[in-house]
């Protein structure tokens, strides 16, 4: 295993310059959209002239108007064509919650055809959705950056290819993970943030010459077991299999897959400089296939049930049920049908 130590990273500005290092790199985390007066749409005077006031004249004011109005709704003025106003579009929306419900008019008034119902609770939903538009549009909008957009930021303003993988998850909202409104900052993102920054500038900008590369090898062997563990090797006590039941083959070390002797560990392990580091590991597979997998079971089923046939004669009928049953289970469970060999490092 070769490990390479890169450039020495130190900071060329002073602690002074600290609380500017913050200041910058949340102006670089926050997108700002100009603060503008949201724009309005227009009202749609002449659909109101000849599809709204038309229907509340005939259906809704003789019950709606005046100050005895009935639910203290006013169909006679409350309702104009400025949908902008987000208290007229709230009651448009009512009215048209009471039309398609068949609410209103009373059973006991003149019924609007489906026709007029129609056309009216349309022009409510257009003019409801052109006001929404408009008001969205040129919104005030602040949201950060989201943390690939954080990360090519700062790849594209410094160089470096900073792992934000630490950075809290960013919210899906409508199926979109920039959504605005779901981008919200944090005490724990300022914290990551500074200490971004910090490791940041202390790659981008280095002084003093290249480290040294520093080299360790280790190469596992089944040696004296210790009072703790095995030592991979006799020169190096941080350096240990687990259990003393590895195997040796060749100059490969035998780690199965379920047992005590499932993993290599160091203790002790260091670097001198803090940095990216190169890790080369080799490692080989071997996978069982069913037939191995069956002969190594079938073995010792057998055994197990010529043990208990002698312990309990009696019991032979079930003993030899058990048998062909679990045997069973190792020849067709999905489990044992071995897909490629994995390593965690």
């Amino acid at each position: 295993m070769q490990i390479l130590a890169p450039r020495r990273c130190r900071p060329l500005w002073g602690a002074s310059l600290g609380a500017g290092l913050l200041l910058a790199t949340l102006a670089l985390a926050v997108r700002t959209r100009g603060v503008q007066t949201p724009p309005t749409a227009p009202p749609d005077a002449a659909g109101y002239s000849k599809i709204a006031r038309p229907f509340l004249d005939k259906h809704c004011v003789v019950c709606h108007s005046g100050a005895g109005a009935k639910g203290s709704f006013r169909a006679d003025s409350a309702l104009t064509a400025d949908f902008s106003d987000r208290g007229n579009r709230a009651k448009w929306a009512e009215a048209a919650s009471q039309l398609n419900s068949h609410l209103m008019p009373p059973k006991d008034s003149p019924q609007p055809t489906p026709a007029e119902v129609s056309a009216l609770v349309d022009w409510i939903a257009a003019q409801t959705r052109k006001a929404e538009l408009a008001g969205r549009e040129k919104s005030p909008t602040v949201r950060r950056l989201t943390r690939d957009e954080y990360k090519n930021s700062i790849y594209d303003l410094t160089g470096v290819d900073f792992d934000v993988s630490g950075f809290p998850a960013d919210p899906p909202a409508g199926g979109f993970d920039n959504n605005a409104r779901a981008l919200t900052v944090s005490p724990l993102h300022v914290e990551l943030y500074a200490g971004a920054a910090k490791q940041i500038l202390d790659r981008a900008l280095v002084s003093g010459s290249r480290p040294a590369g520093v080299k360790w090898r280790f190469d596992p062997k089944v040696v004296g077991m210790d009072t703790r563990r095995v030592r991979l090797d006799e020169k190096n006590n941080a350096a240990i299999v687990n259990g003393n039941n590895n195997r040796e083959e060749g100059e490969w070390v035998v780690v199965h897959h379920d047992s005590w002797d499932k993993s290599v560990d160091a203790r002790d392990f260091a670097v001198p400089v803090e940095g990216i580091y190169i890790v080369r590991l080799r490692a080989m597979g071997r996978v069982p296939t069913r037939q191995q997998v069956v002969q190594s079971a079938e073995k010792i089923l057998a055994q197990r049930r010529d043990r208990e046939m002698r312990e309990n004669p009696n019991g032979a009928k079930w003993h030899q049920e058990a048998y062909v049953r679990d045997l069973k289970h190792f020849q067709t469970d999905p489990m044992y049908g071995y897909g490629p060999p994995r390593v965690k490092l």
